[in-house]
């Protein structure tokens, strides 16, 4: 249950992101650039120009936040202890169900 938050917040970022491109508010020039993490003797370069479909990228972005949420939703139906119901009568099979 520690991680459901975290993994709808992720689910509305994309979601948010996503609606930001199609909207055109994001410039791609600005944000292709080439970017350096260093961290002690570790350095990793992301280069720039790879970013050819935004719209795409944040779509791909979007679907990997639904099966994370997804995926957080079961391990939280797993933790309760909820089986999968066959056939489905209540509400809580029906959660059970969704997640």
């Amino acid at each position: 249950m520690r991680y459901i938050d975290t993994a709808f917040h992720q689910l509305a970022f994309a979601w948010k992101l996503y609606n930001y491109v199609l909207g055109g508010k994001i410039d791609r020039n600005a944000l292709d650039k080439p970017v350096t993490f260093a961290e002690g003797n570790m350095i990793l370069v992301l280069p720039n120009k790879i970013l050819d479909d935004l719209i795409l990228a944040c779509s791909n972005l979007l679907t990997i936040s639904f099966g994370a949420a997804a995926i957080t939703l079961n391990r939280c139906r797993e933790e309760r202890g909820l089986r999968l119901a066959n056939p489905i009568v209540s509400e809580q099979d029906q959660f059970a169900a969704v997640a």
